[in-house]
């Protein structure tokens, strides 16, 4: 294992702690570190067996507006929930199924959905003037289900307001595919700004709240059916999480904060020792 070794006196590092630790507490309210809490919602939904590639799912939204884009996915892909979580009534849905997503901020603090709340929503052809089932009308009894799974009070820090959400388990005969927001046409947001990186093979979304208005981002998840290997079975690889590498890239960055610190400190000492040179002088 590689070690990192520092060359800074340790009398010199105790006293530039020392400053540290005088300053934080002459300007506690400039040096404390802000913090607050964000919500995310997530939506999963389950792609029907023709859509088993992010290709296939482009071609639902190719050459739509956003809300028929939108609507044309949500028939394609209905919003499933987990046993017992039962869809709004008399919408269309996906059959119940078993998955989870795991919620991590920049602390290394892990929520997943045994934390969330479960908010039944709905949205029918007249909220968004579209025909989504394609029979030729428009219909306020023509209803799809929005329900969802909420995270609340996740802790983020003001300048690193970094979250990671990772589909853990997909479900039988599932792997993550894409990812989508709400559109603003049919419910005004910025969640679409928040969006850092997507990763298929990982299921892994990143999102920086920061770019977010409200400190609250809706998330549509997309599964798709696993596809075959040669032999005809289904593939065995759907995306897990890979906790330990996450744990290992946060101690990193508390390593790379650290060392900024002791950086800083050093670069104090010799600012100090230049002052007292001056003085001798």
């Amino acid at each position: 294992m590689k070690k990192t070794f520092y060359t800074l006196p340790f009398a010199a590092l105790i006293f530039g702690l020392a400053l540290a630790a005088s300053a934080q507490s002459a300007h506690a309210q400039a040096t404390t570190t802000a913090t607050s809490s964000v919500s995310i919602h997530i939506a999963k939904h389950q792609c029907n067996e023709n859509i088993n590639s992010v290709s296939d799912f482009e071609d639902l939204e190719e050459g739509r507006s956003a809300v028929s884009a939108f609507a044309n996915v949500l028939a394609n892909c209905p919003v499933t929930g987990l046993s017992g979580d039962e869809p709004t009534s008399g919408s269309v849905s996906a059959s119940r199924s078993t998955f989870n997503f795991n919620v991590e901020n920049t602390q290394g603090q892990d929520y997943d959905l045994d934390d969330a709340d479960f908010m039944q929503d709905v949205i029918c052809e007249d909220d968004i003037n579209t025909d989504i089932d394609g029979t030729g009308g428009i219909s306020s009894d023509t209803c799809y289900d929005q329900s969802h799974y909420v995270i609340d009070d996740i802790d983020i820090q003001d300048g690193n307001q970094l979250i990671e959400i990772t589909e853990t388990q997909a479900g039988e005969g599932r792997r993550f595919g894409a990812v989508r927001f709400t559109p603003n046409a049919v419910s005004a947001n910025t969640d679409a700004n928040a969006l850092v990186s997507v990763n298929e093979s990982l299921g892994r979304v990143r999102l920086n709240l920061a770019n977010d208005t409200n400190g609250e981002v809706m998330l549509h998840v997309y599964n798709f059916v696993e596809e075959d290997d040669d032999n005809g079975n289904g593939t065995t690889t759907p995306p897990r999480g890979d906790r330990d590498n996450r744990k290992r890239q946060v101690i990193l960055r508390q390593i790379e904060s650290l060392e900024s610190h002791i950086r800083a400190i050093q670069q104090r000492i010799d600012r100090l020792n230049e002052e007292l040179d001056e003085l001798e002088d």
